[in-house]
């Protein structure tokens, strides 16, 4: 999952007054990993790190991180374009 700001998890971590090390510990990553989503040099975790943090901060994972699968402008333009013009059904019916 990915971080959606790392502002909002250090003004969390703060306001709960937890350390990077505690979260750390609550979350299952090593000290460092969570010191670089502060700082915002990392920004993907894993679901289970996700949930874990939020937990321990009190706070919703949908808050922290993006729940859904990334997806880019290009790739919803791809997508747009290679589009079939009619359902499936459609298509095998004219054909016969």
């Amino acid at each position: 999952m990915r971080l959606r700001s790392a502002a909002t998890l250090v003004a969390l971590m703060d306001q709960w007054e937890i350390s990077t090390r505690a979260l750390a510990e609550a979350s299952g990553m090593h000290h460092s990993a969570v010191d670089h989503l502060r700082a915002g040099r990392r920004t993907n975790v894993s679901a289970v790190a996700a949930y874990r943090i939020a937990l321990a901060l009190h706070t919703t994972v949908e808050l922290l991180f993006y729940t859904g699968p990334p997806v880019s402008r290009v790739a919803l333009i791809r997508a747009t374009i290679t589009m079939p013009s009619a359902p499936l059904d459609e298509k095998e019916s004219e054909a016969s």
